[in-house]
């Protein structure tokens, strides 16, 4: 294997596992709601909005059972 294929499967992996962490720490979300939000013409909100909304989301839907 010369260094150059070598060099190419390292970067493949390494992106590979840059976009496995980009999604499982939720950061891709807020990439899609930025071009979402780009596509409909408005303005987006900071990350920290964004996820601070998320999370009063999450806490203010009822799940039925308390």
């Amino acid at each position: 294997m010369t260094i150059r294929v070598l060099s190419r499967r390292l970067g493949a992996a390494a992106h590979w596992v840059r976009s496995a962490v980009h999604e499982w720490t939720g950061a891709a979300e807020y990439e899609r709601y930025r071009r979402g939000c780009t596509t409909r013409g408005q303005v987006p909100c900071d990350r920290g909005r964004y996820y601070a909304d998320r999370v009063e989301e999450k806490y203010r839907t009822s799940t039925g059972c308390c």
